[in-house]
């Protein structure tokens, strides 16, 4: 499968997404002046692939992507265009999915007592 390599000028680790990571699907749209600003046009939205590597160098302010070609059409962004990700849903889906817990409270007192809380602690997968 054919790769290609994107890299962006003047962007740090600290400006790109960071829920971006490694199996996302990069998309591209060229943009149009509106009104005085930079917009998509999602009209002419092309999915070029999923991101197989992702490389920070703050020393020169750039980013780079290595997509996976998985659309024979799909062509390296053009200088302004806009470049965003979508999140595979098989791997970031919404809800607890293959963790659960079955939890058993007692009270050995004779005396009545109040719960205050009870609580848990997730950990999304996609960060």
């Amino acid at each position: 499968m054919d790769a290609i390599e994107i890299s962006m000028v003047g962007i740090t680790s600290q400006t790109i997404n960071p829920s971006l990571q490694v199996g996302d699907y990069v998309w591209t749209s060229p943009t149009n002046n509106y009104g005085g600003h930079r917009v998509a046009n999602v009209a002419e939205a092309m999915e070029v692939g999923r991101l197989s590597k992702l490389e920070f160098f703050d020393s020169d302010q750039t980013v780079r992507l290595t997509v996976l070609l998985e659309n024979s059409e799909a062509q390296a962004p053009s200088l302004g265009d806009f470049i965003y990700f979508a999140k595979n849903k098989d791997v970031n889906s919404v809800g607890p999915v293959g963790y659960y817990a079955r939890v058993t409270m007692r009270n050995y007192d004779f005396a009545p007592v109040e719960l205050f809380s009870v609580g848990c602690t997730i950990k999304e997968s996609s960060k």
